[in-house]
């Protein structure tokens, strides 16, 4: 991956550059790593310009020649800004926060949020939004036999309805709508009980629900359990 090697170049510069107390000699490593951070970027861009999804693939394979480290990972160490902000990663964060839901297509951010929030437990909107089939990776051999590397071939456009429903819940941006749905009815709830439905505990045996054995109302005991429920959450 020849991406790579300019990526270690600009950290060896940053590194350099962060043991330097000399002002000017700091700034010209600064300016060299800056370099370098550019001249991987344009090596990126043009492998995507020719082939999208094998640059896409070269960003998730370890670098082989350094010791298997990810690209990836080591410009976000870095802080590269210049790699990271290019079309191939661009790309390649578009299929991560989407999974296999075609982005490509019309207003389709409003069209998953619509889906997560009408029936959120019932997937039946869901499958008909536009998918695109997961690639897969096969290897392609020169007229000489020689393996040149693996690429990946796009599928059909079909997709079963079994796999439209699995890949829709798996999309991180449908997993993002419903915490933003579900975290905006707790602060209603929770208003509410405050505001409206919350007393003081039962001690004088009165009823505060249809349901006699409950000291306290339901929409409290829902309020506790979405309490916890987050509380549970964060310290996973």
């Amino acid at each position: 991956n020849s991406s790579v090697a300019p990526l270690f170049g600009a950290l060896i510069y940053r590194r350099a550059a962060s043991s330097e107390l000399g002002i000017d000699i700091k700034q010209q490593y600064e300016e060299n790593a800056e370099q370098f951070d550019i001249h991987a970027m344009s090596i990126i861009d043009q492998c995507f310009d020719n082939d999208e999804n094998f640059a896409i693939d070269l960003l998730k394979q370890p670098a082989v020649a350094f010791n298997n480290i990810y690209p990836l990972q080591l410009a976000r160490k870095i802080n590269c800004k210049s790699f990271l902000a290019s079309k191939c990663v661009q790309k390649y964060l578009d299929h991560q926060w989407f999974g296999c839901i075609n982005y490509k297509r019309t207003a389709i951010n409003f069209r998953v949020f619509l889906c997560s929030l009408f029936f959120p437990f019932f997937p039946i909107f869901c499958i008909f939004l536009p998918y695109t089939q997961k690639h897969k990776k096969v290897r392609q051999w020169t007229k000489m036999y020689h393996f040149i590397g693996s690429v990946q071939q796009e599928e059909k456009n079909y997709v079963p309805w079994y796999d439209k429903i699995k890949y829709f819940y798996e999309a991180p941006i449908v997993r993002f709508y419903y915490y933003m749905i579900f975290y905006i009815l707790f602060l209603g709830l929770f208003s509410f009980v405050l505001l409206v439905d919350y007393f003081p505990l039962n001690i004088y045996n009165e009823y505060q629900s249809d349901i006699q054995i409950l000291p306290i109302s339901i929409t409290e005991i829902i309020l506790h359990i979405c309490f916890w429920s987050f509380i549970i959450e964060e310290i996973r």
